[in-house]
């Protein structure tokens, strides 16, 4: 479980560092900004969404989930 989690984690911190890029790749490109604004969009949503289901997952493995 931890290898999954570390791993989640990265991915995480790619999504991040892609979603910059792409954030100042399109204030560099104005005829394609659109488009890469849409697609860091969809990147920093994934990474939130991981982000999420690594916190509900830690919580529930540690005896922390809800129900």
């Amino acid at each position: 479980m931890i290898d999954l989690l570390e791993r989640v984690g990265y991915a995480v911190m790619f999504l991040r560092m892609a979603e910059k890029e792409m954030g100042e790749l399109a204030e560099t490109t104005p005829e394609i900004a659109r488009e890469l604004g849409t697609i860091a969009d969809q990147f920093h949503a994934e990474a939130d969404d991981l982000e999420v289901k690594v916190v509900q997952a830690t919580a529930s493995r540690c005896g922390f989930g809800g129900s």
